[in-house]
């Protein structure tokens, strides 16, 4: 796992009281689930997370008439309506943000702050940008409200690095050259800004570590797949703790690395083509983690 966190700010300690406090049922939120996806023009991978988050809402719609589940619309997700949505008023319970995560080559000087800052519907897109991402393009840890509405709340944010980088990316299939470390692991600074913000920061963060794939949405010919996001999120409204709830990303990795296993075995008759895309998908569900105390829920 990622160096980070805790940090030496006092983040630690204001995350700790808030989970006390949530434990002693101090702390009372609506229940509520918001999706958001964050879409671009010309750009055919945030075009699935348009499309992935309302099949997810028709999974989740039926699970219980004690919750409201909510989308802010495709077009809507600039970093003025992050801002109310990731600390700010209009803040859920449960929270599921799939999006573009900024990334940064190592050494950049901007890497530390805003590796894993979500691209927002600020930024023109491929077509209309090629210059390097600004910040009012970026919802980073600088944008969370310091008197935010974060306590009791759970953050999962599908991008790119939201959760942290690794030092060796390691979705390329394994070579007989061992990659050299670029840099060295660390947490995003975005999910510790929601952790430990005063005056009480978030239950958890589940987020990704390094590039994230579009088969975490969508499977070959096989289309959408939201079945296991959907399972995390219903088990989150259920009352059962993050660390459980993770099972089915974490059933989802270890499914994988069977087949996996087998195509290894099996060189002879499977394509290099087919071998990379399953090593890559295999990587990127293993590469989901939570940060923040895996026994905590959002309670009764």
């Amino acid at each position: 796992m990622p160096k980070g966190f805790p940090n030496a700010t006092g983040g630690y300690a204001i995350y700790a009281n808030s989970v006390v406090e949530s434990e002693k049922a101090c702390v009372s939120r609506c229940r509520d689930v918001a999706l958001i996806a964050v879409e671009h023009e010309d750009d055919p991978t945030s075009a699935l997370a348009a499309e992935f988050v309302p099949r997810l809402q028709a999974d989740l719609f039926c699970e219980s008439e004690d919750w409201q589940v909510r989308v802010v619309d495709k077009g809507a997700a600039t970093k003025e309506c992050l801002q109310q949505h990731l600390g700010g008023p209009e803040t859920a319970c449960i929270t599921f943000l799939v999006s573009h995560g900024a990334k940064y080559m190592p050494g950049h000087p901007r890497r530390r702050n805003f590796e894993g800052a979500i691209i927002t519907a600020d930024w023109p897109g491929f077509k209309h940008w090629r210059g390097p991402l600004r910040s009012e393009h970026l919802f980073s840890s600088d944008d969370v409200a310091t008197t935010g509405d974060l306590q009791g709340a759970i953050f999962f944010l599908l991008a790119c690095s939201s959760a942290g980088a690794w030092a060796v990316e390691s979705f390329m299939f394994p070579s007989t050259e061992k990659p050299q470390p670029q840099g060295e692991d660390f947490v995003a600074s975005l999910p510790k800004k929601l952790l430990g913000s005063a005056p009480g920061g978030a239950l958890a963060v589940i987020g990704h570590i390094g590039t994230t794939w579009q088969m975490s949405l969508e499977w070959a010919d096989a289309g959408l797949q939201p079945q296991t996001i959907s399972t995390l999120l219903r088990s989150l409204m259920a009352g059962q703790p993050v660390g459980m709830a993770m099972h089915s990303l974490t059933r989802r990795y270890a499914e994988l690395a069977c087949v996996m296993i087998d195509l290894v075995a099996d060189d002879l008759s499977v394509s290099s083509a087919d071998r990379s895309h399953m090593w890559a998908a295999t990587m990127d569900a293993r590469d989901y983690i939570i940060l923040g105390d895996p026994a905590v829920n959002i309670g009764n």
